[in-house]
């Protein structure tokens, strides 16, 4: 038997009732309360201050203290989050479009495609921002999540703390919800900009009150609360789903939601059995830091408590005010002399269990202290760049989920791209690829389907220029790059070195690739000049026609009939080396 209905339960004008959304949105905060006490205490053992409540203004300044301790000054959480953090965050995730028994036009634009979406994550600042705001987020509390937008042709993105974003417990016990509901605070001005339809409703909205109340800073801050409301829809052609925009009191935005998928992508730590959030590294070893806070606690009285105690034997006659930290101070006695006893401070096996849990915050999390210091095992100080590697891919091993997890975040984030991008076929970004700077649009590059949108790192080599100029020399050395018929060019690719892409030392094979492209896209045949290397010119035709045979393209397609042209042309106009002269007669006999 079905209860009250629910906030997606139009009536018959298709109209939401808002104070049926809020009923329903209050109900799931309530439910969370649990989990933001969690937050609470692991961002307070992060930032090591008492965080008592997520909102904004609402955070105390005053160094943490728990049961009167003082401040942590060995605050292991801290230590294994951040190391966590740049061991994930190190290298950057560039997802791809990939089509699937596509010709070279189709192909053309998944490159094109994934060319657009390098811009939108550079401009949108999701490698130097939004994802290690992400990251940081699992780490700390379990779950990271990243939204995406269309902003005036632009796309946006930004980090959504995991108390903004509400899920039902019952209604994502599996992580595959079917509501969800985004919490926020957002300036008066800027909400009614951004939804202009609803700038009455929004003009009117009171200041956050009850379970969103803000704290009376002094300053002059003018901010509402808006929920944003997604339901799914129960089958294609259902028709049934929902998203609304709302602030107390009003509806201000409500639409169709087409899509079986929301427009986040989510990042867990660790997941849990039950439950949409994960679990952070701060929950697992939080009863580890506790103990070494009471330790710490217990060594800090023994050393202020400890002190010198003199022994004075009942009867003696020593004047008690002779004794003090006068130096060369006589003291007058009668019978046994006064005995001075300096005691032990502490107990070694203090420090002993102090050091052992400090220890297992890293192991439960499976950090080395060594990494947390920067620092490699003694064995490997000096090592080769190959004994490098295979230490760091082994250390790697422990965190293969999450570095799964993390880069499918960036999947996520891309196809969150192409759901905002459905209606804005206005929306440009800035690419810059192959020394030059150019805009593109979406409207020329937009993939139709199929297409499947997979990670690609931005390099398999180190990060560093040292570790890249060693592995390229591995590859050199152990014959690879001679297997794979690697030139000169491409190797400097590899090496990826700003200096040499601005010494133009790439731009002749850049050239090349940019000809046969725009040769290929237009249709339009086109023969290589005295000014590009011709040798060149044929390599890479010839590279070209392989991949598109491999690609599947018809061998009388007019893109291959273009690539066999270029590559003769490319043939005929190298200079023919001269011709051997005869050989000389032999004498006769």
């Amino acid at each position: 038997m079905k209860g009250s209905p629910a906030w997606y339960d139009v009536d018959e004008g298709g109209e939401v009732d808002p104070a049926r959304l809020w009923q329903d949105v209050r109900a799931v905060w309530s439910s969370l309360s649990w989990r933001r006490t969690k937050w609470e205490t692991a961002l307070s053992l992060c930032m090591e201050q008492t965080i008592t409540s997520l909102r904004p203004g609402d955070q105390r300044e005053e160094e943490i203290f728990a049961d009167g301790w003082e401040p942590l000054s060995i605050n292991a959480v801290e230590s294994v989050v951040e190391t966590l953090h740049s061991r994930l965050t190190s290298s950057q995730v560039k997802p791809q479009f990939v089509t699937s028994g596509a010709g070279y036009e189709m192909k053309r634009a998944a490159q094109r495609a994934g060319e657009f979406l390098d811009g939108a994550f550079y401009g949108g600042n999701v490698w130097t921002d939004v994802a290690p705001d992400v990251c940081h987020d699992a780490i700390r509390f379990g779950t990271g999540i990243a939204f995406a937008w269309v902003d005036g042709g632009a796309l946006r993105y930004e980090r959504v703390r995991p108390w903004e974003l509400l899920v039902d417990e019952i209604d994502g016990a599996d992580r595959r919800p079917r509501s969800m509901y985004r919490i926020r605070y957002v300036d008066r001005g800027v909400a009614a900009s951004r939804w202009p339809e609803g700038s009455d409703a929004i003009a009117l909205a009171p200041m956050p009150t009850g379970d969103w109340a803000t704290v009376d800073t002094g300053t002059r801050s003018d901010v509402i609360v808006v929920c944003e409301a997604w339901h799914l829809p129960s089958g294609k052609e259902a028709g049934d789903g929902l998203h609304v925009i709302s602030v107390e009191g009003a509806v201000i935005a409500s639409e169709e939601w087409k899509h079986d998928r929301f427009p986040f992508a989510v990042m867990r730590y660790q997941r849990t059995p039950s439950g949409w959030y994960g679990r952070g590294v701060p929950d697992q070893i939080v009863g580890l830091q506790y103990d070494i806070n009471a330790t710490l606690l217990c060594i800090r009285d023994c050393h202020r408590f400890a002190g010198m105690q003199i022994f004075i034997e009942r009867g003696s006659k020593v004047t008690k005010t002779h004794l003090g930290n006068e130096v060369g101070a006589i003291v007058e006695y009668d019978g046994r002399p006064p005995q001075f006893f300096t005691p032990q401070t502490v107990h070694p096996e203090m420090y002993n269990w102090l050091q052992t849990q400090y220890q297992r915050c890293f192991e439960r999390a499976g950090v080395s202290q060594l990494a947390a210091q920067a620092q490699l095992p003694p064995g490997l100080n000096g090592a080769s760049g190959k004994a490098l590697r295979a230490y760091i891919n082994e250390s790697d091993s422990r965190f293969i989920v999450v570095l799964r997890d993390y880069e499918e975040m960036h999947v996520e984030l891309a196809r969150c791209s192409m759901l905002a991008l459905e209606d804005s076929d206005g929306a440009s970004v800035i690419h810059k690829g192959r020394g030059r700077v150019r805009e593109i649009k979406w409207a020329e590059v937009r993939v139709g389907s199929p297409y499947v949108i997979q990670v690609l790192p931005a390099s398999l080599l180190p990060s560093t220029v040292a570790g890249r100029l060693e592995a390229v020399r591995d590859l050199i050395n152990d014959g690879i790059a001679d297997a794979l018929a690697l030139d000169p060019q491409t190797i400097q690719r590899l090496l990826n070195w700003p200096d040499l892409e601005s010494e133009g030392l790439t731009a002749g094979r850049d050239a090349v690739d940019e000809v046969i492209e725009r040769m290929l896209d237009t249709g339009e045949t086109a023969t290589p000049d005295s000014t590009l290397d011709l040798a060149l010119c044929a390599s890479q035709g010839v590279r070209w026609y392989a991949q598109l045979r491999r690609d599947g393209e018809d061998v009388d397609s007019d893109s291959l009939s273009l690539l066999r042209a270029w590559i003769d042309a490319s043939v005929q106009l190298q200079p023919q080396p001269p011709e051997a002269p005869p050989a000389p007669e032999m004498p006769l006999q």
